[in-house]
């Protein structure tokens, strides 16, 4: 989804917290038993705790509907449109796709508009001005993948529940809805639908299964009408035990759908101030009763129990991982204290989270030890400079994917294409591309997918700064408006009071502060970045307030130098030793990002210096710095 890019910092850092619900499990809980050593072996048993309180007589496994011999798994891969933004290696194309590598795409993600019909999100996912746009390139790849399936997924943490409620409350509006999918998925050539709506609570739970039942039967008939394959019709799932319980009527949403990619994923984050693994396979001895729920077994297990058919089934896997900065380096093990996230990675900036290929990396550093924790099989790294990472690589994903054999699950989803090792530069991997992915291909079809012998035809890159929806390359700037400003506003894009280049995202009554791309303004109009000339907006002097300045905040304000040489805040000349953050040398509260030999002055928040040691914005008495005395 575009908005995950836009909001880098609150999807992956201030606002994931909300999709691990926290419940509490109750006293009839699963457990997760008979954890097999190495090599996997046995399959993987569901029994009762074997305390007072038991799982409730209705509470019944599903051993049906396992996975069929010879029926092939489920390789989901989600596209993200946004990563072509990205700057050097992060830049990932619909060219740098392997044919075979998946099964299905899966779009991330379209918009609904306001009268309930299905639009593109970016621009630049549509052709315009004689481009091609990211729907065609992506669809376009079943011509070298013939057996490849492509879907368009629609919603997203940022894309909210409102349209979504909205939508499938009244039969009318659902058919609007309905109708407008067909068209939009058949005129771009998908072959079917991915609704990711995160997600349906209590008033939503009949209108979603209705919703499903229509949207599959209208899939059926325009099938029938065409004499076209029918449109598949997918969903992801919650990982939260208090979310699924409320929001899904599993046996119901069962009935309509092919299958559901489980978001076994950020069961711990830096929301929390201990570390914890992004998708742990069982739960640890010193799991509490709520924690117990937060590992992939037990979430795919309560599914199946539940009423989804194990072959619907597809396991949500990580292509990344979630880091803190620890408080105490010499303590380093899983539920450590932590003082926040770790720091922007080089490609994806962002703190708390890093792709694999950024990951990598670290393991070889000197004074990293990576561990494999024995409880949940799934590593994590602590480096010499206190930064924990815990992430799936080659190892876990092998359990994981013998596991879900063992189960009788329908294949594995992941998330997402963009943060594999898909260039190649990983060490430990010999040049490999796609490691990760190749793994989970290697353990459920037997093979490896390698990029052909021919290359294919060069792709000309995109440039961020053509005529696109806004998307940041940065972290957004932390100053909002004063409180209230999004108070009995819909959620949805309002211009900044202060600046033509910024706009803010109104979420559930609070406002964050937003960036276009350099050179293009907020058109108010239009709902997105334009050329100035179309945006029309008359910068207002208004004074915003800053909302927190912890340490690990970067930048608030980005001015744009033609050149890799540029003058200093102090009036001399700054030249780019190469990619990455450097301090400026005659003001401790400023420094530069260099990207692609460009210098960016950046400058910190109030009250917070630059700090080189951590390559974040610190506390002045956490810097050394003789400047601003």
């Amino acid at each position: 989804m575009a908005l995950r890019y836009l909001l880098c910092l609150l999807l992956f850092n201030g606002v994931q917290f909300a999709v691990m619900d926290n419940p509490s499990v109750p006293t009839d809980e699963l457990d997760q038993v008979n954890r097999p050593m190495l090599p996997l072996s046995d399959p993987i048993r569901l029994r009762k705790t074997g305390r007072s309180a038991e799982i409730p007589s209705d509470f019944q496994v599903v051993s049906e509907n396992h996975k069929t011999v010879g029926e092939p798994y489920i390789r989901a891969c989600y596209f993200t449109d946004w990563a072509h933004y990205r700057q050097g290696v992060g830049d990932y194309e619909p060219s740098d796709y392997i044919p075979g590598l998946c099964t299905h795409i899966l779009f991330a993600f379209a918009w609904m508009t306001e009268d309930y019909k299905m639009k593109y999100y970016d621009p630049e996912d549509e052709e315009h001005w004689g481009h091609t746009g990211y729907f065609k390139l992506v669809n376009d790849l079943k011509k070298k993948d013939p057996e490849l399936k492509t879907l368009i997924a629609i919603g997203g943490w940022s894309f909210g529940t409102r349209l979504f409620k909205e939508m499938s409350s009244t039969a009318a509006n659902r058919k609007t809805f309905i109708d407008s999918t067909i068209s939009f998925v058949r005129s771009h050539g998908y072959d079917g639908l991915d609704v990711d709506w995160e997600y349906p609570d209590a008033s939503d739970k009949e209108n979603f299964v209705q919703f499903l039942k229509e949207i599959r039967q209208a899939f059926e008939q325009e099938s029938v009408s065409s004499g076209k394959p029918r449109l598949l019709i997918t969903i992801a799932g919650s990982a939260g035990l208090g979310t699924i319980q409320v929001g899904y009527d599993i046996p119901n949403i069962a009935k309509y759908i092919d299958f559901i990619d489980l978001m076994t994923y950020d069961y711990h984050g830096a929301w929390e101030t201990h570390t914890g693994l992004v998708a742990p396979l069982f739960s640890r001895p010193d799991d509490d009763a709520t924690t117990k729920a937060w590992n992939v077994n037990f979430t795919a297990l309560y599914w199946a129990s539940m009423g989804m058919p194990r072959n619907k089934i597809v396991i949500g896997i990580p292509f990344y991982g979630r880091g803190w900065k620890l408080a105490d380096p010499l303590m380093s093990g899983v539920n450590a204290p932590t003082s926040g996230p770790s720091p922007p990675a080089h490609y994806t900036l962002q703190s708390g989270i890093a792709a694999y290929y950024e990951i990598c990396g670290l393991v070889n550093e000197e004074g990293t030890k990576r561990t494999l924790d024995p409880y949940q099989y799934e590593p994590y790294i602590a480096t010499s400079d206190g930064i924990w990472m815990g992430y799936d690589d080659t190892e876990s994903i092998i359990y994981k994917m013998n596991w879900l054999k063992q189960n009788g699950f329908g294949g594995a989803m992941i998330w997402a294409l963009d943060m594999d090792d898909f260039n190649g530069i990983c060490p430990q991997h010999g040049g490999q591309k796609y490691p990760l992915l190749n793994t989970i291909n290697k353990v459920l079809s037997g093979k490896i997918v390698t990029p052909p012998t021919t290359p294919p035809p060069p792709t000309t890159k995109r440039n961020p700064t053509t005529t696109t929806a806004a998307r940041q390359t940065r972290p957004p700037s932390t100053s909002r408006p004063a409180p209230g400003f999004c108070s009995g506003k819909k959620d949805g894009f309002y211009p900044s009071p202060s600046s033509c280049n910024e706009f803010l995202l109104c979420l559930n009554n609070n406002a964050y502060s937003l960036q276009c791309p350099d050179d293009l303004e907020f058109s108010a109009k239009d709902g997105y970045c334009t050329y100035k000339w179309n945006a029309d907006c008359k910068e207002a002097q208004t004074t915003t307030t800053t909302t927190r300045a912890p340490p690990r905040t970067t930048t608030t304000t980005r001015q744009r130098p033609n050149a890799s040489t540029t003058k200093t805040s102090g009036g001399g000349s700054f030249v780019c030793p190469g990619d990455g953050l450097f301090a400026d040398p005659t003001d401790c509260s400023k420094y530069y990002d260099c990207t692609g030999g460009h210098a960016f002055l950046m400058s910190c928040p109030s009250q917070l210096y630059y700090n080189p040691v951590i390559n974040e914005c610190d506390w002045k008495q956490n810097v050394k710095c003789k400047n601003n005395q």
